[in-house]
This record gives structure tokens, sequence and C-alpha cells, in this order.
């Protein structure tokens, strides 16, 4: 071996080394089983050959709708938990998007505890609340997730398209700024949610790795990120997976034209509000704004202050923050 290739083995070690001392600091009784590369990794860990289960995990559980043409994770996780005979996998399946759009208690729970009605917020959120809410019925107390790993090792599109210095600058922001819809939605439901990825030694690990360990090339040639992690667990049936948004994994996506048919006046409706600033992008929109509304008893009105949305008037998490989590307004502070 090269000096490099020594160097990105003894890299791949350490992290799989953290990455087990983190796994072993919580008893799990459940993991969302999505099928990606990520959940996979803390599977394979979790049943590696020869060791005990460090998270006794009971239960994978995984959501999908329709079939393979319009969910991606279900043949992953049908696949990873073939291998996998001491875990149970559950399939919350859903024959259709309407089918989904009928669990009003999860889109509710979502957009309460969430305190937004934007829609790809609400649509990546869904199938964690269904999956969480399962895990409840199940039993269980704590459930791991694979949330992380994309924001520190370059697992989305846009992050690695940028430069060196600027994916590191990114980075180190990302690790103060990003949040997770599946700790607070298990918090509501009296659930504990680990994640592994985001143990305080992964994350000073993953922030100090130059770029080329985060972003190569897959087997055929395309570009990927989180190549160390791939890298790293060589054979597991979701290595070279490509990254998937949890609503096209899911099949929530299918949201969207849904809400178009089931909101056919949403228009006149909107034109019916005191508030002119709300911006209502479209029906999907409308029909998670309507539940906002009737969770907190009142309508969305702008409220003075220097930190509000110019469009739905609730506080911005961050005094630098431009984007709202609530409506999804962006820019959302007013132009000097």
């Amino acid at each position: 071996l090269g000096d490099k290739s020594k160097m990105d083995l003894k890299v791949g070690e350490d992290l799989r080394g953290l990455l087990s001392v983190s796994l072993r600091e919580h008893q799990c009784d459940a993991i969302l089983l999505s099928g990606g590369l990520d959940t996979d990794i803390l599977v394979e860990d979790t049943y590696a050959v020869g060791t005990k289960n460090p998270m006794a995990v009971k239960y994978g559980i995984t959501v999908s709708v329709g079939d393979d043409s319009t969910s991606t994770d279900l043949q992953y996780a049908k696949q990873i938990a073939s291998k996998l005979p001491e875990m149970e996998h559950i399939i919350l399946h859903y024959r259709s998007i309407e089918e989904m759009a009928q669990e009003e208690a999860a889109l509710k729970l979502c957009i309460e505890h969430l305190h937004s009605f934007e829609p790809m917020e609400i649509r990546n959120s869904l199938p964690i609340a269904l999956g969480l809410l399962k895990a409840r019925d199940l039993g269980c107390k704590i459930v791991a997730t694979g949330d992380g790993a994309d924001e520190l090792f370059a697992g989305y599109k846009y992050m690695q398209a940028m430069s060196e210095e600027a994916l590191e600058a990114y980075s180190h922001h990302l690790t103060k700024i990003m949040r997770f819809s599946a700790v607070v939605l298990g918090r509501a439901l009296g659930l504990t949610v680990v994640q592994p990825f985001l143990h305080p030694q992964i994350v000073s690990f993953s922030v100090g790795l130059p770029m080329s360990l985060k972003v190569g090339t897959d087997p055929e040639g395309n570009q990927c990120g989180k190549l160390i992690l791939r890298e790293s667990y060589p054979g597991i049936v979701s290595q070279w997976r490509r990254k998937d948004p949890i609503e096209v994994g899911s099949g929530s996506f299918h949201l969207t034209k849904h809400y178009e048919a089931a909101e056919p006046h949403w228009r006149e409706e909107r034109r019916e509000l005191s508030n002119a600033n709300l911006e209502i992008r479209d029906a999907e929109h409308w029909a998670y704004y309507k539940i906002f509304r009737e969770s907190f008893e009142r309508e969305v009105k702008p409220q003075p202050g220097e930190h509000t949305c110019i469009s739905c008037g609730y506080l911005l998490p961050h005094v630098n923050e431009n984007y709202c989590p609530t409506c999804g307004k962006f820019p959302a502070r007013q132009v000097a």
C-alpha cells in the first residue's frame, strides 16, 4: 500500500473505532431503518460478527409508500434486515400516498412540535414521526437514527460542489446550527432518540478531515459524498447507494401532488386571511398551515420584533438566521 492508502486505511479504522464507542454508550430498542448508508452502517456495527450486540436492537422500522418506483428505501431495508435474523423488521407500508395522508395524528405531531408548516420539513419528518409512533406502540424507550452523517461527511450534493476551504468553513458552521426533527418528535412521544454519528468525538474527527476523504467517486465514476464512511464499511448492502432525501426514500414526496387534488380551492381560501404578508406557495403548504392554525388556535399574524419572519411573523431561531423554519420563507428578514 502507498502512503496515502495507508493513511486512508488508518483514518477508516479510527472512524470505525469511534463509532463503535458511540454505539456502545447506548442500549437501543429500535432503529429507524431507512436502508441508506448511515443506518446500514449502524446495523453493521450493531451486529458485528463475533461481538456482543452493543445496542440490543430488537426492531428495525421502515416506512414506505407504494412500490419500488415510488419508495427506494424499502428494497434496501429488506436486504439489510434479511442478513440480521436477530432483528425483527417492522415495515409500515402504505399502499398509496392517500393512505399516508390520512395519518392525521402523525401530521399534527410534526406540525405542532416542530412548530412548522413548511412542506419540505413536514414531508421529511412525517416518515420519522410514523416510525417513532410505531416504536412507542412496540414498547420501545430508546430509538437510534442515522442523523448527522450527511452533514458531517458531505453527503449533500451542494456540499460536494464547494471548494475545500468553503466546505471546511461550512462544516464548522453546520456543527453549530444543525437540528433534527427526530429528537423533538421523540421527546414529544416520551422516547429517547440517540444519534451515534453526533458523538462529540465523531463530530470533532469529521471537521478535521480533508475534502478528499469526504468527496470522491463510486465504482461507476459518479461523484459521491461520505467517501470515508463508504470505504470503511466495504461490502455492506448500501455501501454505494446514492443519497436520497427521506421524502424520496420513503415516497412521502408524493404528498405534494396529493394535496393539489385534495385542496382545489386553496387560493380562494387563502385570500380570506387578514395577514396579507403570509406567503402560501401551494396547496400542500395551505393544508399544513390549516393544521398549524388550528393547533395554535389563532391565525398567524405578524409580530413586532427585530428577529421575526417578514412572512409569518414568528421568531427566527438565530440572530443571523435568514430562513424561517416555521413557514419556509427565504430570505426571511426585511432587506434594509
